[in-house]
């Protein structure tokens, strides 16, 4: 069990370390430092998950609740991403000024589009048949 949480806690880090040298110095605003912050804690509290879990020791609190707060600052400042308000909300699946959907718009769609009855009216099951 160690060795899987290793290797998913070295994937972690080697992605927030990527995603952190992305960053370029040209970024300086509050949202790029969060987003810096939020990586560094990622990759530092994931590194000492793995060495407490090597030894056998029980992971403090307090490195959980780091790791955790910096993955909610990385995702909360993820660019292109929609704010989370509006992800928790489903704002972001209203269609956009010009005109056109977002990808997760047209995802929904689809999936309401398949299931029976959507097209048109709700048809009973005699309507289905065709008795009715």
């Amino acid at each position: 069990m160690t060795a899987i949480l290793l290797v998913s806690l070295t994937i972690i880090i080697l992605t927030a370390v990527a995603r952190l040298n992305d960053i370029g110095r040209d970024k300086m605003a509050k949202r790029w430092h969060l987003r810096r912050l939020g990586l560094f804690a990622v990759a530092i509290s994931s590194a000492f998950i793995g060495i407490y879990s090597i030894y056998g020791k029980p992971v403090p609190l307090w490195l959980l609740t780091q790791f955790a707060t910096g993955v909610a600052a990385a995702w909360l400042t993820t660019p292109g991403h929609p704010p989370w308000w509006q992800f928790i909300t489903g704002d972001y699946l209203q269609q956009r000024p010009d005109g056109s959907f977002g990808i997760a718009a047209r995802i929904a769609f689809a999936i309401r589009l398949a299931k029976p009855g959507v097209r048109g009216e709700r048809r009973t099951g005699v309507d289905r048949r065709g008795r009715a």
